[in-house]
């Protein structure tokens, strides 16, 4: 028997084509940027802890699979391997916000765990 999630937490929950996960909240403060995938889709997720906002990237830009982590500011995304940042805002790359291609945004829902069991039973959670 799979051990019981905890109840009444707050998730950020993704649906990309046929697959879904969902990400507690607490966590991605903790963590600060996350970077995992859905399916086989790579995306980042950041949570503001003081404004709650949160932001869902799709980390890939052409064929490049990208690693982010936020910078010292707190208001840029940069990749790790190559030191391209990108807003976190909005995903507008920061030296050339109008010519490189953003960061793609990925919609999402919050909710408690529970209500988004009943909709995605099958739904992985982020450990």
């Amino acid at each position: 028997m799979a051990a019981e999630r905890p109840r009444d937490n707050w998730v950020i929950g993704i649906v990309l084509g046929e697959h879904s996960k969902a990400f507690y909240y607490p966590a991605l403060v903790r963590e600060g940027v996350v970077n995992d995938v859905v399916g086989p889709y790579p995306v980042a997720l950041y949570a503001n802890p003081e404004t709650r906002n949160v932001h869902v990237y799709l980390r890939q830009v052409g064929d490049e699979v990208l690693t982010l982590a936020l910078d010292k500011t707190g208001q840029n995304l940069v990749d790790v391997e190559s030191g391209r940042a990108w807003t976190v805002a909005r995903g507008l790359d920061t030296e050339d916000p109008s010519g490189t291609q953003p960061l793609l945004s990925v919609p999402y829902i919050s909710s408690f765990d529970w209500a988004w069991l009943d909709f995605h039973p099958d739904s992985e959670f982020y450990q």
